[in-house]
């Protein structure tokens, strides 16, 4: 299956810490590391390591790790014929604390991401109709990830949309996402009511009311729940030893792309897999590093299965 996945692309620079510094604390870390990130580049790697051709659509910045990112990228069979090169900012930063729990803080400095524009999703619009699925997030402007699921919806192109970091998403925007995925907090903000645990229906239905067609709900260690105004699924989180949450979301994401195949048919199975998927990549660090392929995935559900 073809997906094209418009998103944001990072450098992420990783502290591992003890806790969390208070506020005026100095605190010294474990460890450090650097590895390719942001949720587009994040979500375009997991597509493409479970099977899919994909284009990924994003901007560089004109420094050193544009040429390395553009390499790993091929490196994983991505279509890196539609990024944009800006010579007047930094590629995307991203600055993680992990704390001993496998809990991150994530401060980002945008760098291109912040640059891409309708103009460049207009002049990528054939990569976009010739999709599948269309998968964004919200690291680039939000009337760039409008226009590109305008183009998408005209197309018959499945837009899977993750407003993530959370936003306001308009009712226009809403209408022309047929999967929107999203986690409990970013759920509650996005629906106006608080998540108590229970609630899951409920905030599903408001979502879906304002026009996703499917909601998916990730649930940290309690699973994903999905719901399309008249069915609910639910699929338990595997149970796993998480090191590293950088990117699980993003990999889950990505999973449940692939999974939902040609139509965007979102079924247990796809729940499942996109889950499994997630609790491989926890299991290991960094956010890219960590993205099971498909035959690790497929080989884990097999074990589970036992």
């Amino acid at each position: 299956m073809k997906i094209t996945v418009i998103g944001s692309t990072n450098i992420d620079l990783t502290l591992h810490v003890d806790h969390f510094p208070l506020p005026g604390e100095t605190i010294a870390s474990r460890s450090f590391g650097q590895a390719n990130g942001g949720k587009g580049a994040n979500q375009a790697v997991t597509c493409a390591r479970l099977g899919a051709d994909v284009t990924f659509v994003t901007a560089l910045g004109a420094d050193s790790y544009a040429p390395a990112l553009l390499s790993d990228f091929a490196a994983d069979g991505i279509d890196t014929s539609r990024i944009v090169m800006r010579t007047s900012v930094n590629t995307g930063l991203a600055f993680i604390l992990i704390d001993s729990t496998g809990e991150n803080n994530i401060t980002i400095a945008a760098g291109a991401n912040a640059t891409v524009s309708p103009e460049d999703i207009e002049n990528c619009r054939a990569a976009i109709e010739d999709a599948d699925v269309l998968v964004m997030q919200a690291e680039i402007p939000y009337e760039s990830v409008k226009a590109a699921a305008a183009i998408a919806r005209r197309a018959g192109t499945k837009v899977l949309y993750n407003p993530a970091p959370v936003l306001a998403v308009d009712d226009d925007m809403m209408a022309m996402t047929d999967i929107l995925v999203v986690n409990e907090n970013e759920a509650s903000t996005l629906a106006g009511l608080q998540f108590d645990g229970g609630n899951c229906r409920d905030i599903a239905a408001i979502l879906h009311n304002r026009g996703a067609a499917l909601v998916v709900i990730t649930l940290g260690s309690k699973g994903a729940y999905a719901f399309d105004g008249a069915t609910e699924l639910h699929a338990e989180a595997f149970k796993v030893k998480a090191v590293d949450t950088v990117g699980a979301g993003d990999t889950f994401c990505g999973a449940l792309a692939v999974a939902c195949g040609k139509d965007g048919r979102v079924d247990a199975d796809a729940l499942r897999f996109a889950s499994a998927a997630a609790a491989l990549s926890v299991q290991r660090h960094g956010a890219q590093p960590s993205v099971p392929t498909l035959a690790e995935t497929e080989q884990f559900l097999k074990i589970q299965t036992l």
